[in-house]
């Protein structure tokens, strides 16, 4: 079975993982996790 993770790094093609540091809206961010084909995140200060 193939984790949530790595099915959005596949059909995405992103390097998509936990802890790694984004930009969401503008906004810094860090991957907290993924679940039902999405991923979660928390923005810095939120």
């Amino acid at each position: 079975m193939t984790s949530t993770m790595e099915w959005i790094r596949r059909t995405y093609d992103v390097p998509a993982r936990h802890g790694m540091r984004i930009e969401y809206d503008g906004k810094p961010a860090t991957i907290t996790g993924a679940g039902g084909g999405y991923l979660r995140f928390r923005i810095d200060g939120e």
